[in-house]
């Protein structure tokens, strides 16, 4: 019985041996006829130790045979179409992040024309990016994307143009609402960077200068419309959304909406406000 046993274990390490090479990532027809071959000549050779060592080898080969078929079978096959599943998983996926980019800036583009009246120049920036952080309504941290959606590592300061909310440091009203509304509606989004048109675009601070889009809206737009911020700063070359969010910033004032609620809150020109926290 023992060395039955003994028989049958040599001669299946014997076989596996000899099948593993031929056995390649894609699985070949022909390879799977060999090995079924191989495995019936295997339970042929159980069945012929069964006439002399008796039924306990015959039982061993058939359950070793059967486990490893299967084992080695599954195994293989498995991954074969695991890995090709997660191929074609893994490019449909960054099919539809570049198509999702794409479609954003071309709706945008259209949206531009469609504010300003004017077809869109070639020279206008837009560049996807992730927002990271706001430090209140008007100044965030942003990460540009490529076009598979993955980020450079590199974290800006922005200060977003035409904009103009409640200081924090100044302890004005309105501070926290504005810091909160840009966190829910920018922190953690893929959202559409327009790169101020002027030849070096950044501020005194170093802060980029940019509008931000998200959806096919304006971040301006949205911040106005809510009276968590006004228009200012409007300075060339920067100015062709000026009369668009005038008009958003007419209606939130008439409505006495946030900011325009407190009567001498909102100082003129590019003064800033006037009320504090108390």
């Amino acid at each position: 019985m023992k060395i039955g046993k003994i028989l049958a274990i040599v001669f299946l390490i014997t076989l596996l041996s000899a099948c593993a090479p031929r056995v390649s990532d894609e699985v070949p027809t022909d390879t799977n006829k060999n090995l079924l071959e191989d495995a019936i000549d295997v339970v042929g050779f159980g069945e012929k130790l069964n006439e002399e060592v008796g039924d306990t080898v015959e039982d061993t080969v058939d359950d070793t045979v059967e486990s490893t078929i299967t084992n080695f079978f599954g195994e293989t096959v498995g991954k074969f179409i695991g890995d090709k599943v997660g191929d074609v998983a893994g490019k449909a996926a960054g099919t539809a992040v570049k198509k999702s980019l794409g479609e954003d800036i071309f709706n945008i583009k259209n949206k531009i024309e469609s504010i300003t009246g004017e077809e869109l120049s070639n020279d206008t920036k837009l560049k996807n990016a992730v927002v990271h952080s706001c430090y209140d309504g008007d100044t965030c941290d942003i990460e540009f994307l490529d076009e598979d959606g993955n980020g450079n590592g590199k974290i800006i300061t922005t200060r977003i143009l035409n904009l103009d909310t409640p200081e924090i440091k100044e302890g004005h009203l309105f501070t926290k609402e504005a810091r909160e509304f840009a966190r829910k509606i920018l922190v953690n989004q893929t959202v559409v960077i327009e790169i101020s048109e002027k030849a070096e675009p950044f501020d005194k601070y170093s802060r980029l200068l940019a509008y931000i889009w998200v959806g096919d809206h304006l971040y301006e737009e949205l911040v106005i419309k809510n009276g968590l911020g006004i228009v200012r700063y409007v300075i060339e070359p920067d100015t062709k959304y000026a009369s668009f969010l005038r008009e958003v910033e007419k209606v939130a004032k008439d409505k006495k909406i946030g900011v325009w609620s407190v009567p001498g809150l909102v100082k003129d020109g590019n003064n800033g406000y006037d009320k504090v926290v108390k």
